[in-house]
């Protein structure tokens, strides 16, 4: 008999992630097992369910989404000098995470025409040196590998 495909998260699945999302996901299983009224062993059994996995997953990366003003905010007033504490590496991070539109500056383009990846070739011919070629010349036709 295989499992139903109409899964649902149950009561306390539900009370747990309420909770979890209360306290900003900073919590130990024992405080939520305890807010949520469940066994440590049916928490930890929950997890061998992919889709408990998933719908845990999926909740945490949307409650993260929409915190992503809250980041921005955080780090203008961290620029501005109107916010003074927090940590500039963890603002810095979660905004990489979890705003799809960021793009750091330093992004480089590493990929050619159509997308393939360059490659680079270094030929050195010891020989070409001595007799006064460019290395890139090291078959005597005239041309480097650039012509």
């Amino acid at each position: 008999m295989s499992a139903p495909t109409n899964w649902s998260p149950s009561e306390k699945m539900q009370a747990a992630l309420k909770y979890a999302q209360s306290v900003g996901y900073e919590y130990t299983v024992t405080m939520l097992c305890r807010e949520a009224d469940v066994h440590p062993t049916t928490w930890y059994e929950y997890y061998d369910n992919p889709r408990f996995v998933q719908w845990w997953g999926d909740a945490f990366e949307r409650y993260f989404a929409m915190q992503v003003p809250r980041l921005n905010a955080a780090a203008v007033g961290m620029a501005m000098g109107t916010k003074t504490t927090g940590n500039v590496t963890a603002l810095k991070l979660m905004i990489e995470r979890h705003d799809k539109g960021y793009m750091p500056r330093s992004k480089q383009e590493i990929t050619g025409a159509g997308g393939a990846p360059l490659k680079t070739y270094v030929q050195v011919d010891v020989n070409g040196v001595v007799e006064g070629k460019k290395p890139e010349d090291s078959n005597g036709d005239g041309k480097t590998s650039m012509d």
